[in-house]
């Protein structure tokens, strides 16, 4: 039997709290529904997801896009980032297991899903993936704790705001090997964008609960 990994924690992830409900099922789904494998990466209609999850192919789409940092998509295809956090499944054999499984994906949804090449397995010790290592490379410039306070304070964000920008700052330098000069200014700058963009969404919410005797919560 199948398992997957759904840490406690999501619950309270700046990120996933900021989605709307059906862009938290359709990802709790994508995690956890029959047709995943070993490698975070397979086929699945839309019909699929809308039967499966109850929502119309309008709030999918609209999902999609909200899960776009964490999700790609591509025609009946899905490829989830950082997917070995979510399996507990680790050996030799299940390597292999994961590289005839990518192998079996067409190499027209291998570019276009921006898959990584990844070397071959060794029995006496396990091959990481490409992006993992590019991951562990920028793992290493990671701000301080400070930092991160800092950038927290500067922009009027919780932490956990903070270190959610850096999770999907890692994972965007892992699938596309883009690299920057000052790690810290670059996050800075992403905390910077989307604060004020939910600031902006804020106010205009608010604006629109007052005038329809709503109740708006703020969340800062």
């Amino acid at each position: 039997m199948k398992a997957r990994i759904i840490h406690t924690k999501i619950w309270t992830d700046y990120w996933f709290k900021k989605l709307n409900r059906s862009s938290k099922i359709v990802f709790l789904y994508l995690l956890s529904n029959q047709f995943i494998g070993l490698s975070g990466i397979y086929e699945i209609t839309n019909e699929q997801i809308c039967f499966d999850v109850g929502i119309t192919s309008t709030e999918l789409e609209e999902a999609k896009k909200h899960l776009s940092k964490k999700i790609s998509f591509h025609e009946n295809w899905v490829k989830i980032f950082n997917y070995e956090k979510y399996q507990t499944y680790k050996g030799s054999k299940n390597e292999v297991a994961k590289e005839k499984e990518r192998n079996l994906v067409p190499s027209v949804i291998r570019d276009t899903l921006s898959i990584p090449y990844r070397y071959p397995i060794d029995s006496t010790s396990n091959q990481k993936s490409v992006i993992s290592n590019k991951k562990l490379v920028i793992s290493n410039k990671k701000p301080e704790d400070e930092d991160f306070k800092e950038i927290a304070e500067k922009y009027g964000v919780p932490k956990s705001f903070v270190l959610s920008k850096w999770d999907d700052l890692e994972n965007y330098c892992a699938s596309t090997g883009k690299k920057y000069k000052n790690y810290k200014a670059t996050l800075m700058n992403w905390v910077k964008r989307d604060a004020l963009k939910i600031k902006r969404e804020d106010k205009n919410a608010n604006r629109y609960g007052k005038a329809r005797g709503g109740i708006i919560i703020d969340w800062r």
